[in-house]
């Protein structure tokens, strides 16, 4: 009988060569690292950090009228690292008050101020944003790159106007930026309650 002739057992022709098994193993473990590394960068790309997220509540109690209170919005990422560098710019693409209680009947609009000092913007009467800010009066806020933060960077004031008595609670403002190719949202700025009282 020759070489050729030789009949092979069923059981030799059918298992896999062990170097068919590790590549089997390799393909597995290839996959998986991939897919990780797409779910850990999709989660960085869609996550930016350069907008500090709320923090900090303020409260006034006043007549039916208008009140200004600096949002204290900042693009100074982290409060641990605030003073470490200025304040990054991003591409600003909305800004929204988060109003969950409203028996003022109240409107609440923001504007754009470039203080012209080196204090930040509290609370107070519109009036005073004239002296406050570069400018006759703060400007709306609009899409576009911009740095936020402490003065000489801009900051976003919303100006609260009471219809009635009651409170307004804004729990902060819904921020949508850009950062780079990184896109993302958060909740930011200062956790505000407007109480009116009738005169």
């Amino acid at each position: 009988m020759t070489v050729t002739d030789a009949v092979v057992p069923d059981e030799l022709a059918e298992r896999p060569s062990p170097r068919s098994g590790r590549m089997v193993i390799v393909l597995v473990i290839a996959t998986a690292l991939a897919l990780l590394l797409a779910a850990v960068g999709w989660r960085w790309l869609v996550t930016p950090d350069a907008v500090r997220p709320a923090g900090d509540r303020v409260s006034s109690t006043g007549p039916i009228g208008q009140t200004y209170f600096g949002t204290n919005i900042s693009t100074h990422g982290p409060w641990d690292q605030q003073f470490d560098e200025g304040a990054r710019t991003i591409d600003l693409v909305s800004v929204t008050p988060r109003i969950d209680v409203n028996t003022a009947d109240a409107d609440v609009t923001l504007a754009l101020c470039l203080p012209k000092g080196a204090e930040g913007l509290g609370v107070g009467a519109p009036s005073d944003l004239r002296q406050l800010c570069d400018g006759a009066a703060p400007v709306p806020v609009t899409p576009g790159p911009i740095a936020l933060g402490f003065p000489p960077d801009a900051q976003i004031v919303a100006i609260v106007t009471t219809h009635r008595a009651g409170v307004v609670h804004i729990a902060g403002y819904d921020v949508v930026y850009r950062d780079g190719i990184r896109r993302g949202s958060v909740l930011a700025g200062i956790v505000t309650t407007v109480t009116a009282s009738a005169p």
